[in-house]
C-alpha cells in the first residue's frame, strides 16, 4: 500500500504533539527549572565587581557568619519497624482523625502523603514544638507540587497534630494513576514507610544563600572582587546528608529566597533529599521552609515548598 507523504506527516505530527503532552514530569520538570535558573543567574549577573574588601571586613564577616549557624536535628534511618500513628518516618500510611477525608490538591486530586515529624520524639529544638505531629503532604502533579516561581505557593498541604496519636487507624497510601507523580522511587517505602531518628547537629548557612548574601551587603562587600575569600574553613569539611529540621536550607542550583523576596521564610521545617526511597528528579533535595513567627504561633498553614536538582 502506498503512503500519502502528506498523510505521514500529519500521524508524524500527532504523534509528536501526543509524545509531548504525555513527557515524563522529569522532562518537564527540568524546563521549568532551567528557565528558573536564568532568573537566578540574571539576578546574580548585574552584581558589579567593587574595590577588594579589606582584612578588617573579612575578619568582621567570618565573626558575624560564626552567629549565623542554627540547631538542627539531622534525620537519619532507623530499624525498620511497624508504621505506627506517631513517629517520625517518610512515606507509609497516614493516620487520619475519624471524619477527615484525605486531603487533596488544587486539582481536586489526592495529594501524596510525603512524611511526619513527631517532635515529642526528637532532641528540642528553639522555637520547635516540643510535641505534636506534623504531617507533610504534596500535590501528584509532574512538579510534586513545587512553584519554582514562588515556593510559598506551593501546593502542599501540612496537617498539625498538637497531640500526637498513639493509636488509631492507619490509611494506606492512595492508587497513582497515569497523571501522577510521586518523589518515592519505589513502592516499599512509599507503601510501608521508613522510620527516622533524630540526632543534634548544628547548620551554617551555605555559601551564596540569602542569609550570607545579606549579611556582606551589611558590611558592604557584596560586589568585593575578592569575594570567593569568603568560602574559608567556615563552611570546609564535608557535611552530613541533607536530611534535617531546623538550621539552615541547602540548594543544589540557588537559594529561592532573594533580598525583599520570601526573605522572612527563615526556619526549615524539613529537608529530604534524595535517599531513603525518594528522589526529588536528578537526585535532588526538597525543603519545607516557614517563617519563625509563623512557627512560634504553630500556623503551619503557610509553608514554602521548594526542591531543585542537577
Amino acid at each position: 500500500m502506498e503512503l500519502n507523504p502528506g498523510g505521514v506527516a500529519a500521524v508524524l505530527l500527532l504523534f509528536g504533539v501526543l509524545a509531548f503532552l504525555h513527557l515524563p514530569g522529569k522532562w518537564r520538570a527540568w524546563r521549568r527549572r532551567r528557565s528558573a535558573r536564568r532568573e537566578m543567574t540574571r539576578w546574580g549577573a548585574t552584581k558589579p565587581t567593587g574595590p577588594p574588601a579589606s582584612a578588617e571586613q573579612l575578619l568582621a564577616f567570618r565573626e558575624q557568619a560564626a552567629a549565623l549557624v542554627l540547631p538542627s536535628v539531622q534525620l537519619e534511618a532507623a530499624a525498620d519497624e511497624p508504621a505506627r500513628p506517631g513517629g517520625t518516618r517518610i512515606g507509609g500510611p497516614a493516620w487520619l482523625a475519624e471524619g477527615e477525608a484525605w486531603p487533596c490538591g488544587r486539582d481536586g486530586r489526592p495529594m501524596e502523603f510525603l512524611a511526619q515529624v513527631d517532635f515529642g520524639e526528637l532532641p528540642p529544638l528553639p522555637d520547635f514544638p516540643q510535641a505534636g505531629l506534623l504531617q507533610f503532604f504534596i500535590a501528584r502533579d509532574d512538579l510534586f507540587g513545587a512553584d519554582f516561581d514562588d515556593a510559598s505557593r506551593s501546593d502542599v498541604r501540612l496537617l498539625w497534630r498538637p497531640e500526637a496519636p498513639a493509636n488509631g487507624p492507619l490509611h494506606q497510601q492512595l492508587p497513582l494513576d497515569e497523571l501522577d507523580s510521586s518523589p518515592f522511587a519505589g513502592n516499599q517505602v512509599r507503601s510501608a514507610g521508613r522510620a527516622l531518628r533524630g540526632l543534634p547537629s548544628t547548620r551554617a548557612p551555605a555559601p551564596f544563600s540569602l542569609p550570607v548574601d545579606l549579611l556582606l551587603r551589611a558590611i558592604g562587600i557584596e560586589d568585593a572582587a575578592n569575594i570567593d575569600e569568603v568560602e574559608d574553613p567556615y563552611w570546609d569539611g564535608e557535611e552530613p546528608p541533607s536530611q534535617f529540621i531546623g538550621g539552615h536550607p541547602r540548594f543544589i542550583q540557588a537559594d529561592f529566597r532573594r533580598p525583599g523576596f520570601l526573605e522572612d521564610y527563615d526556619r526549615v521545617l524539613l529537608q529530604l533529599e534524595s535517599q531513603n526511597g525518594l528522589l526529588w528528579g536528578d537526585c535532588g533535595w526538597a525543603v519545607f521552609m516557614i517563617r519563625r513567627a509563623d512557627l512560634l504561633a504553630r500556623d503551619f498553614s503557610r509553608p514554602a515548598f521548594y526542591w531543585d536538582c542537577s
